[in-house]
């Protein structure tokens, strides 16, 4: 849940008891100097856009989104009132900011929506703020916290990333020492991708090694173009099979 600012003369006394300076760290002069640079925004907005996209000019119709988010920040621990952002329903920008949002708020009719500073819903109401830009075919303002989408595996490669994850190998099971060398698991990468001629664009297979209490193994190689990634070591079986037999040859020991 989160706490909107005061400074709106034509809400009722609930909203503007809503306004109270916690959204803002709880500091006043903070606040002061916030909402006058707001102030100063506004008078050279470039744009005011509704839930759909359209620019509008002082009416604002709400959307029909109805994701409901909540904070529990600062408000209970200074044991203020708490309310709950039920959509955000218009947008201010300025200089490819985003600078205010219209808020609906849950159990209170559309007559008591208030705007209030972007930086505060962006850290209240993060996946609100995301969903509410990806519904739209407009540039997204470059303060907007986007959630990013699970990466997509190709089908030719799923198979290898299913075994990793079968035996519950990640990122974190990656050594160390390689990981801070920049290697990463291949699967949900650019590259290599499903049509990359390994025996050509192979720069080296730099280790291999067994993940304990598993039965799978894994392969840290680089490549031509400077990337270092990490495979299931079957892969490697199907897509360069002689260099990986180079790789234990060169590393047998005769007694």
């Amino acid at each position: 849940m989160i706490s909107a600012d005061e400074d709106n003369p034509t809400t009722g006394d609930d909203s503007r008891k809503r306004r109270n300076r916690v959204a803002f760290d709880t500091a006043a002069t903070k606040r002061q100097k916030f909402t006058g640079v707001v102030a100063s925004e506004e008078s050279q907005e470039e744009e005011v856009g509704d839930s759909s996209g359209e620019k509008i000019d002082g009416t604002i119709e709400e959307s029909t989104t109805t994701e409901k988010i909540s904070d529990t920040g600062k408000e209970a621990a200074n044991n203020e009132d708490e309310y709950e952002v039920e959509a955000i329903v218009a947008h201010k920008v300025y200089r490819s900011n985003a600078v205010k949002y219209y808020i609906k708020w849950v159990g209170y009719d559309s007559k008591e929506n208030t705007w209030e500073p972007a930086k505060v819903i962006h850290k209240s109401c993060p996946k609100l703020c995301a969903a509410y830009w990806l519904q739209k075919n407009i540039t997204v303002p470059i303060n907007v916290p986007l959630i990013p989408h699970p990466p997509q595996v190709p089908a030719a490669l799923r198979r290898f990333a299913d075994r990793l994850k079968e035996n519950n190998i990640d990122e974190n099971s990656i050594i160390p020492t390689y990981r801070n060398q920049g290697f990463q698991l291949a699967y949900g990468r650019n590259y290599p991708k499903p049509d990359t001629v390994w025996e050509k664009e192979l720069r080296a297979i730099h280790f291999i090694h067994k993940i304990t209490g598993t039965d799978q193994a894994l392969a840290y190689v680089s490549w031509m173009n400077t990337d270092k990634t990490v495979h299931a070591i079957q892969e490697l079986h199907e897509r360069c099979p002689e260099l990986v037999v180079l790789y234990y040859e060169a590393r047998m020991t005769f007694h």
